[in-house]
């Protein structure tokens, strides 16, 4: 009797969240597929912005010549990006469609404005007409994405996932980007600055806000500590709230892991001390510890 009311709670939810995420998508998206599976080599790499990353540009990245590139958020306001010219460039995160006029976002369109070679930047398909109307470059192909999760049948799901309308949910900037990558065609996705150690830098100050010590590669100092704000910057996250969206990060990490093995795609983490479980390690020796 329990099995069966478990199967129907299960099929309930599922009908639930394929309604759910069916007014979302016609509220806000469409059924259009924009990725296309086109690439000149067989591996890309994922460049993140994680404090590792620092160690990576100092010296020549692995496979650099073999591979295209993908980077992320805030790497364009940098030299490296001038110098690695990456082929691909992947926004999520709200603050980069709220705030058009914050210096950060104004050096970044600056940035893009500049670019010499060709690159394709990938923006939620909710912010499309935002970005369209401030990136003219006829160097950069603007190409949206579906990012609304689905959350139901697992056959669905990965139906879904075929014809590029829905993602794990992309509480990370990492997420669409492996997820475009696999669906871009590449065999072997290799990831540098995934560093995800958030949890080891979370604090509760005196007046019970939640703050992190966030580092990136491009830090000239460690940040000082500060609250952890949601994406729109105006509220601070509760305690509970954010493991719930880094648990919900991590999960997502490992459905692409399931997808991508579906796919026959390989996703190696080259990042040191990277708190992401789904992935193949660079360093595959045995680390286990004996009673």
């Amino acid at each position: 009797m329990k099995q069966i009311v478990k199967k129907v709670i299960y099929h309930f939810n599922c009908i639930v969240n394929t309604i759910s995420w069916g007014i979302n998508v016609v509220r806000i998206e469409n059924f259009k597929n924009y990725i296309q599976p086109q690439h000149e080599k067989d591996s890309l790499l994922i460049l993140a912005n994680g404090p590792s990353l620092k160690n990576v540009i100092a010296a020549p990245i692995p496979d650099l010549q073999n591979s295209e590139v993908c980077v992320v958020n805030d790497f364009a306001r940098f030299p490296v990006f001038t110098q690695i010219k990456p082929n691909h460039y992947v926004l999520a995160d709200p603050f980069y469609f709220e705030d058009l006029e914050n210096q950060r976002n104004a050096e970044l369109h600056e940035a893009f404005f500049k670019v010499d070679w060709r690159m394709n930047l990938y923006i939620p398909y909710s912010v499309r007409r935002i970005i369209k109307g401030k990136i003219n470059n006829p160097n950069i192909t603007i190409i949206p994405y579906h990012c609304i999760p689905y959350d139901g049948w697992k056959k669905l799901r990965y139906k879904l996932y075929d014809f590029n309308l829905s993602m794990p949910r992309p509480q990370n900037v990492v997420i669409p980007s492996i997820f475009i990558a696999i669906k871009k065609g590449f065999k072997r996705i290799g990831l540098y600055g995934v560093d995800h150690s958030w949890t080891e830098e979370i604090r509760v100050n005196q007046k019970n806000e939640v703050c992190y010590l966030y580092h990136h590669f491009f830090d000239k100092k460690i940040p000082d500590l500060k609250p952890w704000y949601r994406g729109t910057g105006k509220t601070v996250y509760k305690m509970h709230e954010i493991l719930r969206d880094l648990a919900w990060m991590f999960d997502g990490y490992h459905k692409l892991r399931e997808y991508a093995d579906r796919k026959g795609c390989e996703i190696i983490n080259h990042t040191p001390d990277s708190f992401i479980d789904a992935f193949e390690r660079e360093n595959k020796s045995d680390t286990s510890v004996d009673d």
